[in-house]
């Protein structure tokens, strides 16, 4: 997992980018940063979402989920992120 940014006390404008594209992995990571605003997981092997996946991320505002294998989504999933903007699912098997 790449953090780029600085987590300590980051003020409300500033951008935290957690990268774990492409790392295998078979979960959403539980020990994400909390002021991660875009995270991407890309070219993983996700395949399925817990909706308490993204509870701690509440600042997510990006969330790039492309090239996994996820075959379906609960609606109660992304419930946690208001701020979410832009979300990726393309090439999974929706």
């Amino acid at each position: 997992m790449t953090v780029e940014g600085d987590a300590p006390e980051l003020p409300e404008e500033r951008e935290l980018m957690t990268n774990c594209s492409n790392m295998s992995l078979r979960k959403v990571p539980a020990d994400l940063t909390p002021a991660t605003t875009t995270l991407d997981l890309s070219y993983n092997l996700l395949f399925q979402l817990q909706s308490s996946d993204f509870h701690s991320v509440s600042k997510l505002r990006v969330l790039i989920l492309c090239h996994n294998r996820i075959q379906q989504l609960d609606l109660k999933t992304f419930e946690f992120n208001k701020e979410l903007r832009y979300l990726d699912l393309s090439n999974n098997r929706l």
